[in-house]
């Protein structure tokens, strides 16, 4: 029995729920005008976070704006209002397969799918297009303020020019100068401010609705596009939003772009309409750009929804894919995916830096050309002219320059927009019913309960599932199925033309061969299938025990109140009747001891008695049990089912469905089920007991209530190894605090590479330097053009439109060298994180939740592919621009440098206000996610529990206090970037006012167009120190995801794995280097045909979970010879299953080894050792793929040898009959797999595992009560099966039930980590 380590709830959960802000009042709701338009309202915060390193105590509560709660209320409702307005009525199956086709169809008519389809982008509008385009009032005037600029260093450049004028109008230029920079500086940051608002309103509203909606959407497969809805809320969530960040640009940028050719107009007369025209005439282009980035972005976010998928199959699924050696498998199967993935990305980046290349030379092409037609109009340059004109086409060049990448970041928006609007509009659970006297129907019409005193009833009903769609391929793929053999009504149904009832206060149980339809009844009752034609009618509270068991990360004790009150009476009598009071004593912390993430650290029959003991303490009306005694020891079952399920009738009503036989003789009612209808319904006394041999079996089990009362399913008390004494199974998630550390940033740079770096280092200075050169071109042409002996216009224009071009070209190439740089690291990180994760001890995955790996693998992993590349370029270009800028004002105002010096100063000690918040802000921001991601995971497992107890709404309230937890910080950690621009804006602002001063007082002293030079671009450094500061900020920011993958990097892992000896590639020689597991073993390869002779021996074994740990397996001394069949029997925590892991090595021993075949088993490579073992364990586990890949993934054997062991464990008939149901026409070894295997039942997963054991012929096989969750009849075969096939095979059993190896040849019973005996199973059952 494991033994769960202690915490009063999951400390992933625990670390915002015990946030005290529940009495704060978050200062922003209180805040004055002006603390509002500066951010002062976040000083207190800043203040705290450069004194120490913020954690979530020390955040302000959401702001009730903010709130999930009243967000997603706000939201839902129009939401569902839309689609109950766009779709039809309901309709008959044919016609719903019509529409289906329709909106397909539609993807060709935009006009139709915009009647049939709710938008999501208008529904969002509706609810808050107000909160977003409110604001644009203030970019408005910001950008008015801005275009201002031109006009007052047209003045300031007259007024050097003309020494008449007197010295205050210098003074009254730079004051007006001066106070239409604060205003921009104060009206665009109060527009961020509001946006940003907005953008993350729109975030909290989707991920809630998204999240209500999973849970209220069903399907065959409840695991189906796991993966898929993982990446939605991880990444296209946050894309969609940035939708709202970027779309207000494509309005107020061209009222810019208006507005400067109005200026350029006056200013420059019919000259300017020639570089109009040229801007004009490539503008097309642009949306030309967007819609190719829109289809290479789309084709992106699939395949990172197949990684992804497979990533999250590949976690939930190690022990498995560690016990049969399929690591490197799946590595590369995932690899495989990622090689995809990122071809797709070298597409796009290659694009993006072409489209770039284009649109940063188009403003300079536009300058070229106006200045020309200017000269060739006949007009002169003169310095007033030409400086004016380079502030206008300056400030021109910025919508002109983002134009490109804001269409781009639409598109991308638009892309995670649309795969977020195909899934909520997503077919919904059918909502029943109510009537006034609480009978809940489904169905056409409300059938009458009272007459017969009837719980439930099925009349003429027939069921089917829901299918759901994300992507636009796999919709298109569904529908294009259908036009080509469209299914039958009766294909399409799982259950057809049921009529059932059950009364009040009775047991019914319901057996029938696997996939005959047992647990679909569960489920029609439950509402989680949709209902074609019929009514069913039940009514009460229900209670459900699944099949496999669905246990959450919290206490033990939470997981059996499962939101009900507390009632101490009824609390202790269910741990009674449920057999949980044994195992409490065992628990470090008895009820209050924390269950990890899946119930990881209990047993089978533990998760399988906690299930049960939370549907008893429910105190529901109807029972519905899904073959929970299957798991459980025979005694156990036997107890449960006699002292617990019996004992509550008369006043509930039960149904069980099972395999087991001892319960039909109590049984009221009889139900046996055949490919999906009632075959027959009797008593007891009526049923045909030599029908499937019921009789037989049924007194081969009563013989056998002698059995040991104790089972457990794989792990001893022993195994939950860590963090034992502290109480903890999962801990906080690891944060490092302060300054990145500069190691990192050298590791990531060796992974860039050193030419990469050297190149990109080069042209980040051509690029600003052409520039600077180009505009002190266009002044000296204007000084020259006055003189009788200058050149010709050719002369002028060819050196400057060669400096625009080399401009270009340098950041085009510095684009494309930086993304394939980034991109290099990014794919250096992913692989040698995933190969180290993988190949981590099975303890790694019991201390991480499975969102804090993926969100590592899918966020982490997309930044260090896209966006720190890209923010350390700008870093680099911001720096060289400032330099540039320092440069031209030194040449034309030098006097204007020394204001610079207290500019620096207070940039820098703004630095460290800002680094100092925005760093922890941003790691708390990644940490708070990956709770959000998990929950969501757990929830998606879990939905069906969920919804069955009626616990929906608590689900989501849960879900939108981590969701708010998350979306404070994030909101935070923007509003200290506002906070810090608006501050060094106004820092910048007094280096704008020194250069106009200097100019005014010295303007005898300097040429007028160098002056105008400087005022233009002192105007424009503000901008340019506030964006190298941003951007210095986010690189480090950004740093933190190569510090997480980093972490991943340096991961230890087994011993001996036999991997990297294989590897020559140079990323994965860095592994090499890491630390491993203890000291590495000498590695030795044996024979290919090794093990010729599967004989074992345990010489002095001992093995303990961790150092400090006494040992679990004590001076283990055991011969077992080849082709024998051995049982290992003990009490719960006695060490079975410690020998099984020690016989596969997922734990290393201590002392002593283990050989096989005269070779020590610890210096075999790893994957090599477990996959020439075999292992068929009590839950089984399917892969995404097709049948032969799970039971074939090596294609070692052919396929009619696979479809003869198929044969043998009587399971090809019903694959054949799934592949007819799912339009199946090819091989059933084609028959698609889903995530988990969930398209097929229990019973139907176990006898493929038992397949796959016989297809790889391993002389050495492991079970582990690997027929609980199959029927009696299958049972016997499969027996039959094992004695047959495996006669020449050494056999290991870990025997919960000892009439499975009563015909073994040898038993070996361990107490307390030490065999206590061996001998004849015979033997040891008359000792029992």
């Amino acid at each position: 029995m494991a033994s769960p380590s202690t915490a009063t709830k999951s400390s992933s959960s625990s670390q915002f729920n015990n946030v005290n802000t529940k009495n704060q009042i978050n200062p922003e709701e209180t805040s004055s005008l002006f603390s509002i338009l500066t951010l002062s309202f976040m000083n207190r915060l800043m203040k705290v976070g450069m004194n120490k390193h913020l954690d979530y105590d020390d955040m302000y509560p959401i702001n009730k704006r903010d709130r999930s709660d009243l967000l997603y209320k706000r939201f839902k409702k129009h939401w569902d209002r839309k689609r109950t307005e766009t779709e039809p009525k309901k309709q008959t199956k044919r016609d719903s397969s019509s529409l289906l086709i329709d909106n397909f169809d539609d993807d060709h008519d935009p006009k139709k799918n915009l009647k049939k389809r709710a938008s999501l982008i208008k529904a969002l509008f509706s609810v808050f297009g107000w909160d977003y385009f409110s604001p644009m009032i203030f970019k408005i005037l910001g950008d008015a303020s801005e275009m201002m600029f031109p006009l007052m260093v047209y003045k300031i450049t007259n007024f050097v020019q003309d020494q008449s004028q007197p010295y205050y109008y210098g003074l009254l230029y730079t004051i007006i100068l001066f106070l239409l920079y604060l205003s921009n500086v104060f009206f665009i940051s109060y527009w961020d401010y509001r946006t940003h608002i907005a953008s993350f309103n729109v975030r909290t509203a989707l991920i809630n609705t998204l999240c209500v909606s999973n849970s209220a959407t069903t399907r065959e497969n409840e695991e189906e596009s796991k993966g898929n809805i993982m990446n939605l809320i991880s990444v296209d969530i946050n894309m969609a939003t940035d939708l709202f960040l970027y779309l207000q640009y494509p309005v107020t940028q061209p009222l810019q772009l208006i507005v400067a050719g109005v200026l350029l107009f006056k200013l420059l007369g019919w000259a300017s309409l020639v570089g109009a025209g040229t801007f004009l005439l490539f503008l097309p282009l642009n949306f030309l750009t967007a819609k190719v980035e829109y289809s290479f972005f789309e084709e992106i976010m699939t395949k990172k929804d197949i990684r992804i998928t497979q990533l999250t199959e590949a976690i939930n699924s190690i022990r498995v894919l560690k016990f049969y050696g399929w690591i490197d498998l799946i590595y590369d199967k995932i690899m495989k995916m990622r090689k995809a993935e990122v071809k797709v990305l070298q597409k796009l980046n290659i694009f993006i830096g072409l489209n770039d290349l284009f649109w940063n030379t188009l403003p300079n092409l536009v300058t070229v050309t106006t200045f020309s037609s200017f000269v060739l109009f006949g007009n002169d340059l003169d310095v007033t002219t030409i400086v004016t004109a380079l502030s206008i086409l300056y400030i021109a060049r910025s919508p002109l320059s983002i134009l490109p990448s804001i269409f781009s970041s639409i598109s991308i928006a638009f892309v995670s927009m649309k795969r977020v609007e195909r899934f909520l509009l997503n077919e919904e659970l059918e909502e029943p019913i109510v009537s006034a006297s609480g009978v809940t129907t489904f169905g056409e019409q409300e059938l009458d309960l009272d007459t017969g005193h009837l719980a439930i009833h099925f009349s003429n009903s027939s069921f089917k599932w829901s299918h759901i769609i994300i992507d636009q391929e796999e919709e298109k793929e569904k529908v294009t199925k259908e036009k080509e053999e469209p299914l039958t009504e009766m294909q399409e149904n799982i259950l057809k033309d049921i009529n059932l009832q059950f009364t009040i206060g009775s047991l019914s149980v319901i057996i029938g061969s696997i996939g005959s339809g047992k647990s679909s009844i569960l489920s029609a009752i439950l509402g989680d299938m949709k209902i074609s034609s019929g009514s069913l009618s039940r009514r009460g509270t229900i209670a459900y025990v699944s099949q496999l068991s669905w246990i959450m990360n919290n206490t033990l004790k939470s997981n059996i109140l499962f939101g009900h009150s507390f009632d101490q009476e009824r609390y202790d009598w269910v741990l009674k009747v449920s057999c949980l009071l044994p195992d409490l004593e065992q628990f470090p912390a008895r009820d209050l001891t924390e269950i990890g993430e899946k119930g990881i650290n209990l047993s089978g029959g533990q998760k399988q008695r906690v299930s049960l003991a939370r549907a008893l303490y429910s105190n529901a009306d109807i029972f519905l049990f899904d073959d929970p005694l299957a798991s459980l020891d025979y005694g156990i079952a036997i107890d449960i089912f006699q002292n617990t399920i019996r004992n509550l009738m008369p006043s509930k009503t039960v149904i069980l469905v099972t395999h087991q036989m001892y319960p039909l003789e109590y049984a009221d009612q009889i139900i046996e089920m055949s490919h999906g209808t009632v075959k027959s319904v009797s008593t007891y006394d009526q049923f045909d007991k030599t029908q499937i041999n019921v009789y037989k079996l049924q007194q081969d089990e009563k013989e056998k209530e002698k059995e040991e009362k104790e089972e457990e399913k794989k792990v001893d008390q022993e195994e939950n190894f860590e963090d034992e004494e502290d109480g903890l199974l999962v801990g906080e998630e690891e944060r490092k605090f302060g300054k990145v550390s500069y190691k990192t940033y050298l590791k990531y740079l060796k992974s860039i590479g050193t030419i990469y770096f050297i190149l990109t280092f080069f042209m980040s200075i051509i690029s600003p330097a052409s520039n600077v050169f180009g505009n002190y071109w266009l002044s000296r042409w204007t000084e020259d053009w006055d003189s009788l002996k200058h050149s010709s216009l050719a002369f002028y224009l060819g050196i400057y439109f060669g400096s625009v071009v080399l401009s270009g070209t340098a950041s085009f190439l510095s684009n494309i060298v930086n993304s394939y740089a980034g991109l290099s690291a990014g794919v250096q990180y992913h692989n040698i994180s995933l190969d180290r994760v993988l190949n981590s001890p099975i303890q790694f995955f019991d201390q991480n939740l499975s969102g804090r790996i993926i969100n590592r693998f899918s966020k982490d992993t997309s930044v260090l592919d896209n966006q720190l590349a890209l923010s350390l370029s700008r870093a680099k270009d911001s720096f060289f621009s400032i330099l540039s800028v320092f440069i031209m004002i030194a040449l034309a105002v030098p006097y204007a440098l020394l204001s610079a010096i207290p500019v620096i100063i207070g940039m820098w000690y703004l630095k460290d206000w800002y680094l100092n918040n925005a760093r922890e802000l941003f790691r708390l921001s990644s940490v708070s996610l990956s709770p959000v991601l998990t929950h969501f995971s757990e929830t998606i497992g879990g939905q069906n529990i969920i919804r069955a107890f009626g616990a929906n709404e608590r689900f989501a309230k849960d879900m939108m206090d981590r969701v708010d937890n998350n979306t404070r910080i994030s909101m935070y950690e923007r509003f200290v970037g506002i906070w810090a621009t608006i501050r060094t804006e106004t820092i910048g602002a007094t280096f704008v006012i020194a250069t106009c001063v200097a100019a005014t007082f010295l303007r005898h002293q300097v040429s007028p167009a160098l002056v105008g030079l400087a005022i233009t671009y002192a105007v424009n450094l503000s901008s340019e120190l506030n964006s190298a500061f941003y951007v210095a900020s986010e690189v480090e920011l950004f740093m933190n995801s190569t510090e997480r993958m980093e972490f991943y990097r340096s991961l230890k892992v087994e011993k001996s794995t036999g991997r990297y000896s294989k590897k020559q590639s140079k990323p994965l020689k860095e592994i090499d280097n890491q630390p491993l597991l203890g000291d590495q073993l000498k590695i030795i390869a044996p024979p290919n045909e090794w093990p010729q002779t599967p004989k074992i021996v345990f010489r002095n074994y001992s093995m303990r979970y961790r150092e400090e740990l006494d040992p679990s397996l004590v001076d283990i001394n055991l011969v077992i010879e080849a082709g024998t069949k051995v049982g290992i029997c003990g009490r719960s925590g006695a060490g079975k299953s410690s020998l099984l892991l020690s016989l596969f090595r997922l734990v290393e021993g201590c002392q002593g080894s283990i050989e096989i075949d005269g070779y020590d088993i610890s210096e075999i490579p790893l994957n090599l050792l477990r996959q020439k073992i075999s292992v068929v364990a009590q839950d089984p586990v399917l892969f995404n793929g097709t049948l032969r890949y799970n039971l074939d993934p090596f294609d070692l054997c052919s396929d009619s040898e696979i479809n003869q062991v198929l044969d043998r464990v009587q399971v090809k008939d019903k694959l054949i009959r799934i592949g007819s149901h799912q339009q199946q026409t090819t091989s059933v070894l084609d028959l698609q797999v889903t995530d988990g295997g969930a398209n097929f039942s229990v019973g139907q997963r176990q006898l493929i595992c038992m397949a796959r054991a016989l297809i790889r012929k391993s002389k050495i096989i492991a079970f582990d009560e690997s027929t609980a969750s199959v029927d009696l009849e299958t049972d016997s075969i499969i027996q039959k099966t094992i004695r047959e096939e495996f006669n020449q095979c050494t056999v290991i059993t870990i025997a919960h039930r000892l009439n499975t190896i009563v015909d073994y040849d040898m038993c070996v019973v361990i107490s307390d980590g030490k065999i206590k005996q061996i001998g004849k199973p015979s033997d040891i059952i008359q000792l029992v």
